[in-house]
């Protein structure tokens, strides 16, 4: 043979096709983006994500873990919010109205002649 000209190798195979990549999670996409409206359900929806990414090989984890961070801030965040509502406003809203919860109009402020 000449230089410069492939030889035939007999049993080669053609080169290789790519393989599609996996599909995406469903339960991991719709995990990130409840985390941003219900924290608890998409808390829940991306640790199931998460678990299937695992055991099949699908898209998606990141978006789990994602939801899954998300999810956690927001619900800290309304536990710290109600934390400061009972501990600080309640208590100076109760001691501005006298102890009388009948005067919800204290706690508002005054926002016109009542």
């Amino acid at each position: 043979m000449r230089e410069g000209t492939p030889s035939p190798h007999p049993g080669t195979l053609p080169s290789a096709v790519p393989m599609p990549p996996p599909p995406w999670s469903v339960l991991a996409i719709a995990g990130f983006v409840t985390s941003f409206v219900v924290g608890a359900v998409g808390i829940v929806l991306s640790i199931l994500a998460l678990r299937e990414t695992s055991r099949t090989g699908k898209r998606g984890r990141g978006l789990a873990i994602a939801g899954i961070a998300i999810s956690g801030a927001g619900i800290l965040m309304g536990v710290i919010v109600v934390v400061f509502i009972v501990v600080v406003v309640l208590p100076v809203a109760l001691r501005e109205s006298g102890g009388n919860a009948e005067a919800p109009h204290l706690m508002l402020g005054h926002i016109g002649a009542v």
